[in-house]
């Protein structure tokens, strides 16, 4: 008897089990829709030596009956070797595999690549499809790795792929291609504001040397000579790749092809700064620096200027003196560049530009020096307008706190700044500052304006 209530209880909840069996209607065929939670699976790691690394997917089923995937297998274009994992179903290929209504699963791929392998085996991009197969239906998520070390310029970010990258410029304002590894550009690369650079050596795998020969034979690639600055950049670029090969194909005893020399292209950039900026001073382009050198009167003499401050000599301000004093500035155009040229140097290396609150003393100014430019430009006794004036202020703030204004000697005494007299002019009348300070608030105004009323209220009432 004690063992048989259990048995009872154990053939009744079997009983009640088989009885509440159905079979499930699963959805086939075409009528298969599947979600993924992407359409592209990357493996951006680049293998210096045989590994491996896993990424994984998603597959939703959103709807209300059950799903079954006849076959699920990767497709097998390349030698690299991609093994996935289906809901616990592992290997190349799964069958039959089933989601449920408003379930997912997840599956884990996984790929092992040989560097050391040759590209016809493990290519730079090894990209290859995992299919999702259901009656006459068919659904692919794109697989894609790097089969060999090299360098990849591409558009993956945390593994997806956004198909557009941006470089950055170096200091030197050139991206430079590496040399040590192949680089491959997958996708679109975008340089920035500088030069993309190909160091010697470099070379499209496209470029092979029989194309190279075959360009420059029957199109005669670079038999024409440019004319302009950045085409001659572009021909030298070119004869880069060429030359080493041509050089090659010619016979021993040919005569050098003079052609493949390569372009001066400093003499381009001489050529064309000197008809856009020539000048009757002598303003010329250094190879040097690669800079144009202006020689006009005004930039000769804030080079001479600044040179003067830098050096911080003792006889500086009779220096500085004898260049103001130079014949060819005396001219009313020259003087007003200069002096405009030198207002924004003082503003700049005092602060005026960062918004400070207070001028800053530059180094290698002094108050001798700063009284001159005074004296001869007028700083502290002109007012200006808009721009100029705003520096006029900052100016004679600066010249003010640090004692660089005569105080009543020497020949600017008479000349009062015409900033130094509106503190006085605002002190003149006291009526005008009372009625300022109640009038000039939208509060003062309503509160006036509503005791004047009710004065006429009770005017009213009592007459």
């Amino acid at each position: 008897m004690r063992f048989l209530l259990p048995l009872i209880a154990l053939l009744g909840l079997c009983a009640l089990v088989s009885s509440c069996e159905v079979d499930t209607e699963f959805v086939t065929g075409d009528g298969v829709e599947l979600r993924f939670s992407a359409d592209t699976i990357t493996f951006d790691t680049v293998f210096t030596a045989r590994g491996s690394a896993t990424r994984q997917l998603k597959v939703y089923n959103e709807g209300n009956q059950a799903v079954k995937i006849d076959r699920i297998f990767v497709e097998g274009e390349t030698g690299v070797n991609y093994i996935f994992n289906a809901d616990g179903a592992r290997g190349p290929e799964a069958r039959d595999v089933v989601i449920w209504p408003e379930d997912s699963i997840f599956i884990f791929v996984e790929v092992e690549v040989d560097p050391n392998d040759p590209v016809e085996t493990s290519p730079f991009i090894a990209e290859d499809q995992l299919v999702f197969e259901t009656g006459n239906a068919r659904e692919d998520v794109v697989l894609i790795a790097f089969g060999q070390n090299a360098a990849y310029l591409n558009g993956f970010n945390r593994g997806q792929f956004a198909g557009i990258q941006a470089m950055q410029c170096g200091a030197d304002g050139f991206f430079t291609l590496p040399t040590d590894l192949p680089t491959v550009i997958y996708g679109s690369l975008i340089v920035e504001d500088c030069i993309l650079r190909a160091l010697p050596g470099t070379r499209p795998e496209w470029l092979t040397d029989d194309l190279i020969v075959a360009l420059h034979e029957g199109l005669g690639l670079l038999r024409v000579r440019p004319v302009r600055a950045y085409h001659a950049r572009d021909y030298n670029t070119v004869r880069g790749f060429f030359a080493p090969v041509l050089e090659q194909a010619d016979a021993p005893d040919a005569s050098p092809d003079p052609v493949l020399d390569p372009i001066d292209l400093d003499a381009f950039y001489e050529r064309e700064q000197n008809d856009a900026r020539g000048d009757a001073h002598g303003s010329y382009f250094d190879r040097e620096t690669r800079e144009w050198v202006d020689m006009s009167p005004v930039s000769v003499a804030m080079r001479d200027l600044l040179a003067a401050f830098d050096a911080q000599r003792e006889n500086a301000v009779e220096e500085c003196r004898a260049i103001l004093n130079r014949e060819n500035l005396q001219s009313l155009e020259e003087f007003q560049e200069l002096d405009s040229r030198l207002r924004d140097h003082i503003c700049h290396v005092t602060g005026w530009h960062t918004q400070a609150r207070y001028p800053i003393w530059p180094g290698g100014m002094s108050r001798p020096l700063m009284l001159l430019l005074d004296e001869t430009f007028g700083w502290s006794r002109y007012n200006g307008r808009a721009r100029e004036r705003a520096q006029y202020e900052w100016l004679y703030r600066f010249l003010d706190r640090y004692g660089a204004i005569h105080s009543g000697h020497g020949p600017t005494a008479a000349r009062p700044s015409a900033l130094q007299s509106w503190p006085v002019e605002a002190q003149e009348s006291e009526f005008t500052k009372a009625l300022g300070s109640l009038f000039g608030r939208p509060r003062n105004l309503l509160i006036g304006y509503l005791g004047y009323r009710a004065l006429q209220v009770l005017w009213r009432l009592a007459t």
